[in-house]
């Protein structure tokens, strides 16, 4: 910016100089071509009547001092005058107030992909290449967009079932009501896919889910915190920002401890095994010395665990049994801090721990968090049962996988269930991923979180989305509005939001969503026409100032066309487009063949999706599978 001010000074002074002299050396011929028709006896009236005279005398300039004289002062006069209308203040005209408009398709090219299959599809006409490290843009998605705009119809479906032969992706899906795997899921199996649901519907037809499979084994006692941490938060309402009393943190203890004992203790390791266990214990008011079976259980680990650390101590056991040793000590110590307690707090923690995870005494529940024996699910069973299988989040990233999360709509009661699979899916991807050799999956995953706010509190989400793009992890933020998110992370949703480059906002009638867009989207700057009359004289005067003006208020954000939607990406202005919609085909082959020729480049797989002419041309080098512009 610096180096264009100075070239354009230089060339405003350039200019200067020459126009100076072009005044001087005009005035100095004029100068002369009087001067030598008043000495030939011509009158200034007679000299103007004749101008041909006068111009015929112009030439050569003069060196007569009288002529030099008057030459050099109408030079300094138009100097001055140059000097003194000359501003160096800075402006930006038309941008006086804001520099706000809409981008066009073709601010698009270096972020999208020619051949929509390499892209992220937003709009009919824009999408973001898949390949961050051609675009340096994340493909975290805000979608904000009322009851029945089109988020899960021209959004979440299209992305879905696009067909990226050369480009294949993994998908997790918040299905609400099951419509999109029952639409899509037969189409994605045909193209390979590992197709599952976690289906909190009907659980009796779920692929079953148990959470102590995801235990970190490298740090399970941090593991085992967080898993914890997430059960609690989201059996605890809405309010998860809460402060814990301390019947709340005696709980985290007991219940962690029974965790921890359960995955370091148990052949095979379930967590409806270690929340059975709290129906088991027993505390007495009357005599708090008095100890149950468990109690003695638990005070025999101990003592076991310090052996064993002693041991370790002098350098005599193994690896694995060190750690073995650590984590039973982990969750005795975590048990002495309930044990601790009065006989008559002892039992209110049992009751509380009993009350908090009574949702796990419920048949479905506990059939689908309970392990089946079984071989490992492939894509292309003919005989698929959903319910013979383990939800496969540890291959997500090695195969092409869709897995569908169905959500009650009308009943919360089982959104902990929904927290804690994102949670052990975030965690094995990304241990996946940084265990291998390129840092990142072998297969991108993107996450359509819709009904985000339904799905529970995530631990650490808004962590976790600043840091799994080079991963090759992506999520869409799916909400009716922003006061949901608000709502549910009431500290942390500017850190979200903030970590997704794109906003796609689809319609709504809510305040604060029309605000936030309305904010993002910018000003323009406007000329108002100003008049007035004078009513005594009958005159009047008409002026024209620069405004302020968003580029969209919340009011015309309430109002914009069903099949329009705003799309903003970081760094360019906003598009103003419209929606991915399905396209009526013909149904008769020569008709269908006609117009998918007259349409080529404006509809795509049968939605009105435009191809990308002028885009990002995409390569793949079979030495280093990098991925670059052709």
């Amino acid at each position: 910016m610096s180096a264009n001010k100075s070239t354009q000074k230089q060339v405003s002074w350039t200019a200067a100089i020459i126009l100076t002299l072009i005044s001087g050396l005009a005035t100095n011929m004029v100068s002369k071509a009087i001067r030598v028709n008043m000495a030939a006896g011509l009158a200034p009236t007679e000299i103007i009547a004749q101008p041909e005279k006068l111009v015929a005398s112009l030439f050569p300039p003069s060196i007569d001092p009288t002529d030099l004289l008057v030459s050099a002062g109408v030079s300094i006069l138009v100097l001055l005058m140059m000097l003194l209308s000359a501003d160096d203040r800075k402006t930006r005209t038309g941008a006086e107030e804001g520099s706000a408009k809409w981008a066009t398709p073709k601010d698009m090219n270096k972020y999208m992909a020619e051949d929509p299959q390499w892209n992220l599809m937003f709009t009919a006409t824009e999408g973001l290449c898949t390949q961050t490290n051609l675009t340096y843009r994340n493909l975290n998605v805000m979608v904000i967009g009322g009851s029945g705009t089109g988020k899960t119809r021209g959004y979440v479906k299209p992305n879905l079932i696009l067909e990226r032969a050369d480009n294949p992706m993994s998908f997790v899906v918040t299905d609400p009501d099951g419509g999109t795997k029952r639409e899509c899921a037969d189409l994605l199996r045909k193209r390979g896919y590992l197709v599952q649901a976690l289906d909190l519907n009907h659980m009796n037809k779920s692929a079953h889910f148990n959470p102590m499979d995801y235990i970190d084994p490298v740090t399970p006692e941090a593991s085992v915190l967080q898993l914890v941490d997430n059960f609690m938060n989201n059996t605890s309402g809405t309010g998860s920002d809460q402060k814990e009393d301390f019947w709340t943190k005696s709980e985290r203890a007991l219940l962690t401890s029974l965790l921890a004992y359960e995955y370091f203790t148990a052949e095979k390791p379930s967590f409806l095994a270690a929340a059975d266990r709290v129906l088991q214990m027993k505390a007495s008011e009357k005599n708090g010395d008095e100890k149950s079976e468990f109690d003695m259980e638990m005070e025999t680990a101990k003592a076991i665990a310090d052996n064993l650390r002693e041991l370790d101590r002098q350098h005599k056991l193994s690896p694995e049994d060190a750690a073995l040793a650590n984590g039973i000590d982990f969750a005795c110590r975590q048990y002495e801090t309930y044990a601790k307690g009065a006989g008559e707090t002892k039992k209110s923690i049992i009751i509380s721990v009993a009350v908090r995870t009574a949702p796990l005494q419920i048949n479905t529940v506990r059939e689908l968090m309970t392990d089946t024996e079984e071989t490992e699910p492939t894509a292309t069973e003919s005989d698929w049962v959903e319910e013979d299988h383990n939800l496969a989040l540890k291959t997500v990233g090695d195969k092409k996988t869709v897995i569908f999360l169905n959500l009650p709509d009308m009943d919360t009661s089982f959104n902990f269930i929904a927290a804690i699979m994102y949670q052990c899916l975030f965690q094995a991807l990304i241990r996946q991923a940084d265990d291998g050799q390129t840092g990142h999956l072998q297969y991108p995953v993107h996450m359509f979180l819709d009904e985000f706010a339904n799905i529970g509190r995530i631990p650490n989400f808004e962590r976790l989305i600043a840091v799994i793009r080079k991963r090759w992890i992506s999520c869409s933020i799916i909400v009716q509005n922003l006061a949901q998110l608000k709502t549910m992370y009431k500290d942390s949703w500017e850190t979200i939001t903030g970590n997704c480059d794109n906003i796609l906002y689809l319609g709504g009638k809510e305040e604060s969503s029309e605000e936030y867009v309305s904010k993002q989207l910018g000003k323009e700057t406007i000329q108002v026409r100003g008049s007035s009359i004078n009513s005594g004289k009958g005159g009047g005067s008409t002026s024209w100032s620069a405004h302020a003006r968003a580029l969209l208020d919340e009011a015309e954000l309430g109002k914009i066309p069903d099949e329009d939607c705003i799309y903003m990406i970081r760094g360019l202005d906003p598009f103003y487009s419209q929606k991915i919609r399905p396209i009526s085909l013909p149904q008769d082959p020569a008709e269908l063949k006609r117009f998918l020729k007259k349409n080529e480049n404006s509809v795509y797989q049968g939605y009105n999706i435009h191809k990308r002419i002028g885009g990002l041309k995409i390569k793949q080098e079979k030495k280093h599978g990098w991925l670059a512009r052709a």
